[in-house]
């Protein structure tokens, strides 16, 4: 945006990218990108097929920045998915985009009423977005049309070829790509803590569910009333005003606010009972 000094819909971009990687690391599933991704970043998924290309065409750098993800989820080791997350995620290394939807003329269009609609369009918009970029790459290494080429081939190879387009709003909601996601997680999160607490599978899932779900929806709604406040101190306000800074929390200050909220309490005058081998 003209005037704006800081890239304020990248840090949104990037803020959920990486708490989305601190909740998957904390489950234990290995992925790539984000803070807490080993790497933490994915731009080499693609390297090996398209380092033909020349650095200096505009038009090849553009598509190949549409095939850059932001995460890559392997969820081959894991033992405890279910539902929604396993037909998504399952048994296969999946590719993810994180897209963040500003209030505007995509949520006027859409036709549907239903909560949600304009995200979960943007999102499974993603797929066709990534196989067209790398279908346009294949045609630049001189593939027939027709033809799956080398790009397409290695993307295919990633759950067979499924992206999950993480799409966040402008009213924090979110895609069905992120709730399977969270699921994922929760499903994970809750096995390892049965493994210590006598409690029923169905309410340690919901513990760790509501959890993820209230991390996301804070940080979408805080992300946007961040951006919200920048843009009119560098458009409408004096530019001398002080910004907004992010803050880091503090990760043990974090855990013992969790364990007390979740792990030592439990409806009124309850506890949770740790469980007996």
């Amino acid at each position: 945006m003209t005037g704006a000094k800081y890239d304020g819909i990248r840090q949104l971009h990037d803020s959920i990218v990486n708490l989305l990687s601190r909740w998957l690391k904390r489950a234990r599933v290995p992925h790539k990108g984000g803070a807490w991704g080993n790497p933490q970043t994915c731009k080499d998924t693609f390297s090996e097929q398209i380092n033909r290309l020349s650095d200096n065409d505009s038009d090849d750098d553009r598509w190949r920045q549409g095939i850059i993800p932001d995460l890559i989820v392997d969820a081959h080791s894991l033992e405890h998915v279910e539902d929604g997350a396993r037909a998504r995620f399952g048994d296969a290394t999946t590719l993810g985009d994180v897209k963040t939807l500003a209030p505007g003329q995509t949520y006027s269009e859409s036709p549907s009423t239903d909560f949600g609609a304009s995200v979960q369009k943007r999102a499974d918009k993603v797929h066709e977005d990534y196989h067209k970029a790398a279908k346009k790459l294949d045609a630049k290494l001189g593939t027939p049309a027709g033809v799956t080429g080398p790009v397409e081939a290695e993307m295919n190879t990633y759950n067979s070829g499924r992206v999950s387009g993480l799409a966040v709003g402008a009213f924090g909601e979110v895609s069905s790509q992120i709730r399977d996601l969270a699921d994922l997680v929760a499903c994970e999160l809750s096995a390892e803590y049965l493994a210590f607490f006598d409690i029923a599978k169905k309410e340690s899932k919901g513990i760790f569910t509501q959890r993820i779900r209230r991390s996301l929806g804070l940080a979408v709604h805080r992300g946007w009333a961040k951006l919200l406040l920048d843009r009119c101190r560098d458009l409408v306000e004096d530019p001398r005003q002080p910004r907004t800074h992010a803050h880091e929390t503090d990760e043990d200050d974090a855990e013992a606010h969790e364990y007390f909220h979740f792990h030592q309490t439990r409806g009124r005058g309850g506890h949770y009972r740790t469980r007996q081998d």
